[in-house]
């Protein structure tokens, strides 16, 4: 297993080999969730001998999704539509399209749950319960921090965060459709 410094760069130059994988899912699911926030994909996907996932830069420069494909065969079997699968994923993205790559100023728990939140704002969108959303924080993250990790708790609360922050929206996002159609009646 590799070891990884708080940037989430492989140590002592390691890199991250690729692991034999034939399943398109994440590719898939990669394309479900940029066609809902409506943005073209600027990153790949690649499997890697890591815990879990992670979103960088490779050597060349270009943004990438690392993940363990048998990390994310062991969560996909949680729910359906694979909203576990979908969770993690979204967590990278956010890492990405929150520009977190780009930031070394040692404030890694702060963009955990800034991802988090974007994670659960856009999981409530695409279908998801907030338990749903919260399924793998809830399974998986550790009770306690660590140095680049907020304690589960913090976790789930910036999901149910972002999740209720989008319910809002759609609320909102629905009463002013209502109100334009009843306009559009009395016209």
């Amino acid at each position: 297993m590799l070891a990884f410094d708080h940037a989430g760069k492989p140590e002592s130059g390691e890199r991250l080999d690729p692991v034999d994988h034939d399943d398109n899912s994440v590719d898939a699911v990669i394309d479900h969730i940029m066609e809902h926030a409506g943005l073209t994909r600027n990153f790949v996907q690649q499997t890697a001998r890591i815990p879990n996932a992670l979103a960088t830069m490779d050597e060349r420069g270009h943004r990438v999704i690392y993940y363990n494909p048998a990390f994310i065969r062991e969560i996909s079997s949680y729910g359906s539509p694979k909203w576990s699968q979908i969770s993690v994923i979204l967590h990278e993205i956010g890492h990405h399209l929150l520009g977190h790559i780009f930031e070394y100023d040692q404030n890694f728990k702060a963009r955990e749950l800034e991802a988090d939140e974007f994670s659960g704002f856009l999981i409530f969108r695409m279908g998801a319960t907030l338990q749903e959303a919260q399924l793998v924080a809830s399974e998986y993250a550790q009770n306690w921090e660590t140095p680049t990790h907020p304690a589960r708790d913090q976790r789930l609360a910036a999901i149910a965060r972002g999740w209720a922050k989008a319910q809002r929206i759609t609320l909102h996002e629905r009463q002013m459709g209502e109100a334009r159609v009843k306009r559009e009646m009395d016209e």
